[in-house]
Parts: C-alpha cells; structure tokens; sequence
C-alpha cells in the first residue's frame, strides 16, 4: 500500500509538470515578436531556436521562425522551417503549414510545386459547415493560394468554379 502511494504521487507530480510544460508553450511565443518587431531578427530566431531544443516535437516553433525568415527574404531557410513544421503538425495546423510552405515556395518562383502539396491537403474531408471552427478560414485561405499558384502557373484549372 505504501508503494503504491508513492507511486500514486510521483505520477500526480508528473502530470503537474506536464501541463507547466504545456502552459509554458502556449505562453513563450508572444516573447519572439517583441523582438521580431524591433528587427532583432537574430535575437527571435535564437529563441525560437531554444525552444526546438526543449520541445523538439512542437509545431509553433517552426512555423512562427518559418515566418520570419520569409519575412527577411531567407527563403531557403524559410522553406527548411516550414517543412520542419509540417512534419510536427496535426490537425488544422497542417493546412496552416502546407499554405505558409506554398507561399514560399512561390516567392521562390516554384508555385508549381506548391499545388500538389495543396491538394492532398485539401482532399482531407472537410468539418461540417455547421461546425464553428478555425479549419474552415484556414482552407478558404489554402484554397485561395492554390487558385494563386494555379493562376501563377498557367494551370488550366486555375479557371474552375472550385479550385481544388
């Protein structure tokens, strides 16, 4: 009985630790763009950086530095970063990180490439429209860069009612 309250404990305390973690992710972020925003570009990333050491599996690290380096015109690490995100994301936030990665693979001049990566993302069944949830914005705006890349191609589907 003895052991197996103490075992009862260290499991309470793990969980405790757990969701500090988890607290710590949703609030670190807003730390990056203060830097962001007063060009200490290097200052950001570094910290996002430190955060893919700590929480190597978590998608907002890369996604937000994927961002900045599109922002300051370091497209080959903005694509690396992207793809990296893309990997750690699930859910909703994979529409997010396939339409950031289109973006910048066609400000590199390779839209082509972004329109597959859109449709298979696309393809995934949709929420009910009844539903009030973030995906519906998120595939509206996925299939707005998809009709842009089409457009951007000469893709003959660019001039369909529905683009995916």
């Amino acid at each position: 009985v003895a052991n197996l309250a103490a075992i009862e404990a260290r499991y309470k305390k793990t969980i405790v630790e757990i969701q500090r973690e988890l607290d710590l992710i949703k609030t670190r972020k807003p730390e990056v763009e203060p830097y962001a925003a007063v060009g200490d570009f290097d200052r950001a990333v570094a910290l996002l950086d430190a955060y893919v050491t700590l929480y190597p599996s978590e998608f907002t690290w890369d996604f937000t530095a994927a961002r900045l380096y599109s922002e300051h015109k370091n497209l080959a690490m903005a694509e690396l970063r992207a793809h990296a995100a893309l990997t750690k994301a699930d859910g909703d936030q994979r529409l997010r990180a396939v339409v950031r990665l289109a973006g910048i693979l066609a400000d590199q001049g390779r839209a082509a490439e972004a329109i597959p990566l859109l449709l298979a993302e696309l393809a995934a069944p949709a929420p009910g429209a009844e539903l009030s949830v973030r995906t519906h914005r998120y595939r509206a705006e996925a299939e707005s860069v998809l009709a842009e890349a089409r457009k951007s191609t000469g893709d003959p589907a660019a001039s369909a009612r529905n683009p995916p």
